[in-house]
């Protein structure tokens, strides 16, 4: 262990020598990238020609090169012009095949997010709108907050408008910000959160909010079934016994606190519906990996049909009512016959059609059940983080009323921009996270060699 501390010491003072060995040379950063530049060229020029055989004693010269397939009538053209003989050669098994990504708009957008995990293989479908569209989708649901979004749509624009010459990663950063703004804007009013203040569900910031307009429709499914939903808040609330309004039911269901008013029923029904989109966004999600990826692995079609049975059979199981049952799209005991079938069915089909494509190895796709209930289950954390960024902020509003305007404002602004940050930094890691690792599992390879011919590198001008 002596010997251990001494060689970290040692390495700690070459640390701080080279360092200051760095910070001599800052007064030459523009000649060393110039210089650093030009050499990068003179290797990669070297090294291509060290690729090229030489025959006919050096009259002739032989050179194996990868193209995309839609850059190949380009290619006849080039070598006309030039006296080359080209012709397709055979891809042995051991060619690494590199893959050559062709974005513009949106999809260069994407494929900016899919390079921070890996690269595609050439194999698999290019995975960039829609890790893109799920991104966002994903962060605004963390951030679940109209407010917020507006606060990101602001520093977007401002970006937008202040470096209208950006190029390249910076600008599509920049119109990355606004796009999740703008989810997260929508998302937002969607849930009716507008920097945690709170709202009466008669106000008509409601009118706006789907959450709000399933609440009511979740209210009034109760209200006529007359279930132990209803009874667990007639017996707290007796006065809404006999109301038959949705609206008037939640309203009437309410706690005074101070001078802040409380309506259970509304957050009780907001938080469930909330889960249980969750829930239903990963279903689709992973559903859709699958289908991407339907000609490798036929067993998809069987766990698409199980994770609909599920969907289907568990809100019966845990005895609570699925949006499903409070929209009419299906009642209760019709939903737990078919989910029943569709869950043990669509895991029997899984099972079958992977022995079939893979032989006795496909014995095990029926671990694979551990793994979707598993990553399912995995998306209810757009549903924790974004109720405990609602929580937070709800708590700084309510400590910067209780002390004071002053340094209750301040505290208020200080908390808010604290769940700004934390914000972002989980619909950024999480956001991401849903993407490159549960719905990978399903449709995406990787481990690719990105296509990346011979070019000549230029200074940027300023």
């Amino acid at each position: 262990l002596g010997n251990l501390k001494k060689d970290l010491q040692l390495l700690k003072d070459e640390i701080k020598k080279t360092e200051i060995g760095l910070k001599n040379f800052a007064p030459f950063a523009d000649y060393l990238r110039h210089v650093l530049i030009e050499k990068s060229n003179e290797h990669e020029l070297i090294a291509a020609k060290e690729g090229v055989a030489h025959q006919l004693d050096g009259r002739l010269f032989v050179a194996n090169a990868w193209i995309p397939e839609n850059k190949t009538s380009d290619l006849v053209q080039l070598t006309l012009d030039v006296g080359v003989y080209f012709e397709e050669i055979r891809i042995e098994e051991n060619d690494r095949v590199p893959t050559c990504m062709i974005n513009q708009g949106l999809g260069k957008v994407g494929e900016d997010l899919v390079h921070i995990y890996d690269v595609p293989s050439h194999e698999d479908k290019d995975p960039s709108r829609w890790v893109l569209f799920a991104f966002a989708l994903f962060f605004a649901m963390i951030i679940s907050d109209a407010g917020y979004g507006m606060l990101y749509l602001l520093s977007g624009l401002f970006l937008h408008f202040k470096f209208k010459s950006a190029k390249g990663v910076f600008k599509r950063t920049i119109r990355l910000i606004n796009i999740v703004a703008c989810f997260s804007v929508f998302w937002g009013v969607m849930a009716c959160s507008y920097f945690s203040i709170p709202i009466a569900p008669d106000s008509i910031f409601q009118k706006f909010s789907g959450i709000s307009y399933l609440v009511k429709k979740k209210a009034a499914y109760h209200i006529q079934q007359k279930d132990d939903v209803f009874e667990k808040f007639v017996s707290q609330y007796p006065q809404a016994d006999k109301v038959k309004d949705p609206l008037e039911f939640v309203m009437i269901c309410k706690e005074v606190k101070g001078s802040q008013i409380d309506y259970p029923v509304q957050s009780e029904f907001t938080d469930n519906i909330l889960l249980e989109l969750s829930l239903m966004i990963g279903i689709i999600h992973i559903s859709l990996s699958f289908l991407r990826n339907i000609k490798g692995a036929y067993a998809g079609i069987g766990w698409i049909i199980s994770m609909i049975g599920g969907y289907l059979y568990f809100p019966i199981f845990l005895n609570s009512t699925s949006l499903l049952h409070f929209v009419g799209v299906i009642s209760k005991p019709l939903a737990h016959i078919i989910g029943s079938q569709l869950l043990l069915g669509g895991f029997g089909l899984a099972v079958l059609l992977a022995i079939i494509q893979n032989k006795a190895k496909g014995l095990a796709e029926i671990l694979t059940s551990i793994q979707v209930f598993a990553d399912v289950l995995s998306y209810l954390r757009l549903y924790a983080l974004g109720l405990a960024g609602m929580i937070m902020a709800s708590t700084f509003n309510s400590i910067g009323q209780e002390i004071g305007f002053v340094t209750g404002a301040l505290i208020t602004i200080v908390g808010h921009i604290v769940n700004i940050t934390l914000g972002i930094m989980g619909g950024v890691i999480h956001g991401l996270r849903l993407n490159f690792l549960e719905w990978y599992h399903y449709s995406f390879q990787g481990g690719g060699k990105l296509f990346s011919p011979l070019s000549l590198l230029k200074e940027k001008s300023n």
